[in-house]
């Protein structure tokens, strides 16, 4: 009888914890590769998963480090802030795709988008893409708002 209680409980508490609404979380950038556990795109991959506003910052070796694209741009659907440790520190770069720029922020494309996006890029340099802009591409309506600082796009 005790053990049937338990197990109730576990299963209760379970299914409490999935029921439980997403918070918003902090992602950090470990690696300055384009994909794999702890970098840029991983993190944005994560963030894409969260309902809520999430915020991605960097913790990579000190210097200038430049995290180079080969897999395609960066996406971006849901609300979220990437902190960069500064424009001087940081480049993500295009590595000159053809047709491609670097971020794409878009409130459709993803089963998980946010309909009133907002996305926040700072303390970075976005370089080497060729698309049409080429640095960041917004397609508008029906996107709510979006904002970058730092470097001019």
């Amino acid at each position: 009888m005790r053990t049937r209680f338990l197990s109730l409980g576990a299963l209760l508490l379970c299914t409490l914890a999935a029921a439980l609404p997403s918070r918003a979380a902090t992602f950090s950038v470990t690696s300055a590769a384009d994909s794999g556990a702890g970098t840029l795109r991983d993190a944005l991959t994560q963030a894409n998963a969260n309902a809520d506003a999430d915020t991605i910052t960097f913790n990579l070796p000190l210097g200038t480090q430049s995290i180079t694209l080969s897999s395609g741009a960066l996406f971006i659907y849901n609300n979220v802030s990437i902190i960069g440790p500064g424009a001087g520190a940081l480049r993500v770069d295009g590595n000159g795709a053809i047709n491609n720029s670097v971020f794409g922020v878009s409130s459709i494309g993803s089963s998980n988008a946010n309909p009133s996006l907002t996305a926040s890029i700072s303390g970075l340099t976005i370089t080497g893409g060729t698309g049409n802009p080429a640095r960041l591409w917004i397609p508008m309506p029906p996107l709510a708002a979006a904002s970058s600082t730092g470097t001019p796009l």
